[in-house]
């Protein structure tokens, strides 16, 4: 009877370290799959990183004279706004000052610098203008009359709004 009760227990404890090895097994199983799914996450992780990253720096190039381009509009301005007057054209000075303006605005298109073209009548985008007067009108709604101020973008970047009075539509009858 000694013999059946060793052989039984033997036989439990054999079963009992089997369990325990195949739990042991599936815990490893289970965290190996845990680990390789870190992994994958942290390899994920450290390429969109490395894309932002180049992204980023590739903008920053892009967007380096930015603050440059933007001090030098208001000078822009003083050219347009000479050229624009009519008592100035008549001066000897006047064709020697329009060919030094459109040499500078050949440097500003050559570095992507870009004036917003608006023609009258144009839809207003809050994207691109900027609403310094309200005119109310019977019929036109939202669309501009003038340009106060040119806008520019960099590449893709407005850098300065357009500065404009837009016709709204007077709804009081």
């Amino acid at each position: 009877m000694k013999e059946k009760n060793t052989e039984n227990t033997t036989q439990i404890n054999s079963k009992e370290k089997t369990n325990d090895l195949l739990n042991e097994l599936n815990k490893s199983k289970n965290e190996a799959a845990e680990n390789w799914n870190l992994f994958v996450r942290a390899k994920a992780e450290l390429e969109n990183i490395k894309k932002r990253t180049n992204k980023e720096i590739i903008n920053a190039t892009k967007y380096s004279h930015k603050n440059i381009f933007v001090d030098l509009l208001p000078i822009f301005d003083s050219f347009e706004s000479y050229l624009e007057n009519e008592k100035n054209k008549n001066e000897k000075n006047y064709t020697g000052i329009r060919l030094l303006y459109k040499m500078l605005i050949s440097v500003l298109n050559k570095n992507n610098v870009k004036k917003i073209e608006i023609k009258k009548y144009t839809d207003f985008d809050p994207l691109k203008h900027e609403v310094i007067s309200i005119i109310k009108h019977k019929i036109h709604d939202n669309k501009i009359l003038s340009v106060f101020q040119s806008g520019y973008t960099l590449h893709d970047q407005i850098i300065r709004y357009s500065k404009v009075l837009i016709l709204k539509k007077d709804t009081i009858e």
